[in-house]
């Protein structure tokens, strides 16, 4: 009786292994296929945008107007952070400056609202340390820690 080694070509391991190897691949390639037709939508769309500036602009302007609002939200929620870290004096887990930001909103602090404004605040976190503004040091078991940097 002959041991069967990883190597060989002939045992059913390997059948496995080249089956699976190829339908990974054939998902891969079905993945390009779907970002192509994505990117080839939104060039679409964005023709489209394009054509209704023409005949609406209107709708154009309510539209930039609601992108204006959404940024000073993401200002607000950087204003806010830096305020907190500031008071905080030291280093803070993003999950304490998410928890003062749902208290400082009025909002039901249950774990959905932790969730979703704890993305929220570890992408503004994230965003000022793009800036220079906040540094970050991990703890292992404990977090992230975040602090202002010496020239916020």
């Amino acid at each position: 009786m002959e041991n069967e080694t990883p190597d060989d070509d002939t045992g059913p391991q390997s059948k496995t292994l080249i089956s699976l190897k190829k339908k990974k691949e054939a998902l891969a390639r079905l993945r390009a296929d779907y970002y192509a037709k994505i990117k080839g939508l939104e060039r679409d769309m964005a023709a489209l945008d394009a054509a209704m500036r023409v005949f609406d602009p209107k709708a154009w302007a309510n539209r930039q107007a609601e992108a204006k609002k959404a940024q000073r939200r993401r200002h607000i929620a950087a204003r806010f952070i830096m305020d907190f870290l500031r008071e905080a004096g030291g280093q803070t887990l993003a999950r304490a400056i998410t928890e003062a930001w749902i208290a400082e909103q009025g909002i039901e602090n249950d774990a959905h609202a932790r969730q979703v404004y704890g993305q929220r605040i570890s992408n503004a976190l994230a965003n000022l340390r793009r800036k220079g503004i906040t540094e970050s040091e991990v703890i292992p078991g404990a977090g992230i820690l975040w602090k202002l940097t010496d020239q916020a």
